[in-house]
């Protein structure tokens, strides 16, 4: 499994649970899955093991317009510059 997105919305939010490996060619997914979901915007990356440059760039993007971060690894949050 390169990458598995996952999205559901309780009440006003929407979340999208992201698992697997984040790298190039599953980046427009990614994008595409976010572009089309209902704000406010909770991002789950409990299931996420790893991403590369364009993965981390995609990620912080998404986090600096204002994406709620959840689950996400020590590792990750390393990756992501997130701290905790």
């Amino acid at each position: 499994m390169a990458i598995r997105i996952t999205t559901w919305t309780v009440g006003e939010a929407t979340t999208i649970l992201v698992e697997g490996r984040l790298g190039a060619s599953e980046l427009a997914d990614l994008r595409q899955v976010c572009r089309a979901a209902k704000p406010p915007l909770h991002l789950d990356l409990g299931g996420l093991q790893s991403a590369d440059d364009e993965g981390v760039r995609l990620l912080r993007s998404l986090l600096a317009k204002g994406v709620e971060l959840r689950g996400a690894s020590g590792y990750i949050r390393e990756l992501l510059g997130v701290v905790t």
